[in-house]
């Protein structure tokens, strides 16, 4: 008998019944994926993405839930480095900052001695602190982060180093309690505040975008202007003092010296802080 439609295979499906070539009989068999009449049975997996498949593909390893991709040995040391990290905005500014630290440090540093200066001592190794600082994160751009988090508690470090010099120099001038010259001690205190409010100014975009590394140069910078205004105020009390209560010059310069000391290790702490951030923040990327 001749089917009623001709078709090549053997079966074809019309809506709910199938037509038998042999036979010409239709079977009230339902088909498993009713569709109109005069068209294929679709394939039910041809317009579902890969990515919406329910099946997960078997190499994709990482596709699995709780699942990380192991990473072959030799790879672990060639982290893919993103543009945000390799800056060119940031490193030219963190290297402009480093000069002028490193310029006014020599400045500064020859004017302490000259006056014998407490606070100024400070604030000079505080500039050769800065200028190393900024050096170092200049070198630390594009690293992994668990290798800026090291820098980072090495920066911390770092930043004690101008309270131990004013220790130091305030543990030596006890011994000869006199006041430094008031006129040097002011005209270079505010020398050094305009360096440290037009590096911060230049770092104040960059505080948040590189964890401690820059984070460690903007507070050294911030710190630093807060500290020269405060050796202003102690060259202008110096200078109000020293002729009509000559006990008392010395002090404001002994207690600016001091207190540079202490600003600078709370910084410390602060900056360890976010290393310490850094480094849990690597190993749970890791």
């Amino acid at each position: 008998m001749i089917p009623s439609w001709s078709c090549p295979p053997a079966r074809l499906f019309v809506g709910g019944c199938v037509q038998s070539s042999r036979s010409g009989r239709a079977a009230q068999a339902p088909a498993r994926h009713g569709t109109d009449a005069g068209f294929p049975r679709p394939d039910p997996l041809a317009r579902i993405p890969l990515a919406a498949s329910p099946w997960p593909d078997p190499l994709a390893r990482s596709a699995r839930p709780g699942h990380r991709r192991p990473v072959p040995s030799w790879r672990r040391g060639l982290t893919p480095v993103t543009s945000s990290d390799t800056d060119p905005g940031l490193r030219a500014t963190v290297q402009r900052v480093a000069l002028l630290n490193l310029g006014y440090f020599g400045i500064e540093a020859v004017v302490a001695v000259a006056i014998g200066s407490v606070a100024l001592v400070a604030d000079s190794v505080d500039f050769l602190e800065d200028a190393a600082l900024n050096l170092l994160i200049v070198a630390g751009l594009g690293w992994r982060p668990a290798a800026r988090a090291r820098l980072g508690a090495v920066m911390a470090g770092i930043l004690l180093l101008p309270g131990l010099a004013a220790l130091w120099t305030a543990w030596q001038k006890i011994g000869a309690f006199t006041a430094p010259d008031p006129v040097p001690l002011t005209l270079t205190g505010l020398g050094a505040l305009a360096v440290n409010v037009a590096c911060a100014a230049m770092l104040a975009r960059h505080r948040e975008g590189r964890g401690s590394l820059t984070r460690a140069a903007f507070l050294s910078a911030r710190n630093d202007a807060v500290a020269n205004v405060a050796i202003v105020a102690a060259g202008l009390v110096t200078a109000a003092t020293l002729s009509t209560w000559p006990g008392f010059a010395p002090w404001p310069d002994l207690v600016v010296g001091l207190g540079i000391a202490a600003m600078n290790a709370d910084a410390a702490l602060e900056i360890w802080q976010a290393a310490a951030a850094e480094r849990r923040a690597a190993r749970e990327a890791a």
